[in-house]
């Protein structure tokens, strides 16, 4: 599957997603990282247990924001 593209989404309802926990995430990362070169998470724009595992995994972490200066201060902090 290395040359292929596969997309996990997010559970559909807010209680299907709070099932998923940080290990849930884990191991999803570890299998995908046997069957894929790269893998992309779009962790969303909270920070919780499962984000900071995916930042902790990542090789490269890239964070994206809007151009105001509230939220460049965020992001610096």
């Amino acid at each position: 599957m290395r040359d292929s593209l596969a997309i996990f989404s997010a559970p559909l309802t807010p209680d299907q997603a709070e099932m998923v926990t940080a290990e849930h995430v884990r191991r999803l990362l570890a299998a995908l990282a046997t069957a894929f070169d790269v893998t992309i998470v779009d962790a969303g724009s909270g920070f919780d247990e499962r984000t900071v595992t995916v930042a902790g995994i990542a090789d490269k972490v890239v964070l994206l924001s809007t151009p105001e200066i509230p939220a460049l201060r965020a992001v610096r902090s």
